[in-house]
């Protein structure tokens, strides 16, 4: 399991937004965003990856098959947004959302955890999928999540909720 909680936040920037929204599909924009962020939130690895596919799908929250998932890899390696090791054996990947090294800009908003990245992702822009929900602080541990209760009335993130009914 990869590190969730950051001790540092990360900041996404717009203009890295605005580059994701031109890599197509939103499962793609979402696989796009997390690998920003994870490769963001470990500064020895300079824009590097070292993630497991599973954990990459399962935070972006994009539910497609091991075939599928390595189509959308290739498609956005295509597309010039990541670049493979160059070792075979290797499942490393870089992120190159900005290939002229720029890098700064406005501050859209700060991730301080990597659960459920997808989500944080798709209510920032403001997917129809997400009209009806909202995207909030856990009150234990600070962590984004979306509320996916009708009356809006959600306290904690799903992880939390699940130590609260195991304790």
């Amino acid at each position: 399991m990869p590190l969730q909680i950051l001790k540092n936040p990360i900041q996404i920037f717009k203009e890295e937004l605005d580059v994701i929204k031109t890599c197509g599909s939103m499962r793609k924009q979402k696989l796009l965003f997390t690998l920003l962020c994870y490769s963001k939130a470990s500064d020895a690895t300079n824009n590097w990856v070292t993630a497991s596919a599973r954990d990459l799908f399962k935070s972006a929250g994009v539910n497609i098959t091991v075939a599928e998932q390595n189509n959308m890899i290739y498609e956005l390696k295509e597309q010039g947004f990541l670049r493979n090791s160059k070792k075979i054996i290797s499942n490393n990947i870089f992120v190159d959302v900005f290939p002229d090294g720029v890098v700064g800009g406005e501050v859209a908003f700060d991730i301080e955890d990597l659960r459920s990245l997808g989500a944080v992702y798709q209510a920032y822009i403001g997917g129809s999928a997400m009209a009806h929900k909202t995207l909030k602080k856990c009150r234990c541990c600070g962590a984004p999540f979306i509320d996916s209760s009708t009356k809006n009335n959600q306290l904690y993130c799903p992880v939390c909720q699940e130590q609260e009914k195991n304790s």
